[in-house]
């Protein structure tokens, strides 16, 4: 992961007397574990044994979290990534987001191949100054109202999205309405937690993961 995080505060309940206090939603962000690189059709790259571990390793250092909500794309390594992340059986509902990875004749994901190709992985201010922003960002935009959308149909609490390279710091620049991630770029399995108000309106806190 390249960038730091802004400090998570421990006390975010705030539980001071006569102050009420504030419940908090969680909302994991990681990107996609190693997938193979031999297969003709990206789009069904299963995990590489180094990134089934990738993801076990994420699960060991999320904890024990039961989420209410899963979402990933619909490419193979998404959703064998998530599965393991997450282990959908203790989840209420896992949904495919087909915009956290569009079809490959949306030109806003030739571009954002292109620019992987030519850049790598990178810091996301980098693919907006080779002009990737609108790309980039239209899609994480589309991801995140799709997702915003199945959040506010019923209470929940924790969520986890498993997206792909700089869909992963611009969904959590969407979620935030700001760009607070365009000079991170994240490796495999790496990504962000977010703490939200419980009205999902207000970012309390975020950091690396």
């Amino acid at each position: 992961m390249k960038g730091g995080p802004m400090s998570l505060h421990a006390d975010i309940k705030d539980q001071r007397p006569g102050r009420p206090s504030v419940r908090i939603k969680t909302v994991v962000i990681v990107r996609s574990a190693q997938a193979a690189s031999d297969f003709p059709n990206h789009r069904i790259h299963p995990l590489t044994v180094a990134g089934r571990r990738q993801a076990e390793e994420r699960r060991r250092k999320l904890g024990d979290v039961s989420y209410d909500f899963i979402f990933h794309s619909p490419l193979s390594r998404g959703r064998e990534t998530a599965a393991i992340v997450a282990e959908p059986d203790s989840a209420d509902e896992t949904i495919v987001v087909s915009s956290l990875y569009p079809p490959d004749e949306d030109p806003r994901v030739q571009m954002m191949e292109r620019l992987l190709d030519e850049l790598g992985y990178v810091p996301l201010r980098e693919y907006f100054a080779h002009g990737g922003e609108d790309a980039i960002m239209g899609i994480a935009r589309e991801a995140h109202a799709a997702i915003a959308g199945a959040l506010q149909s019923r209470e929940w609490t924790d969520a986890l999205i498993v997206g792909h390279g700089p869909l992963v710091p611009a969904l959590g620049a969407a979620f935030c309405g700001q760009p607070n991630f365009v000079d991170m770029a994240f490796g495999e399995c790496e990504g962000i937690r977010l703490r939200l108000s419980n009205d999902g309106a207000k970012i309390m806190a975020w950091e690396s993961i």
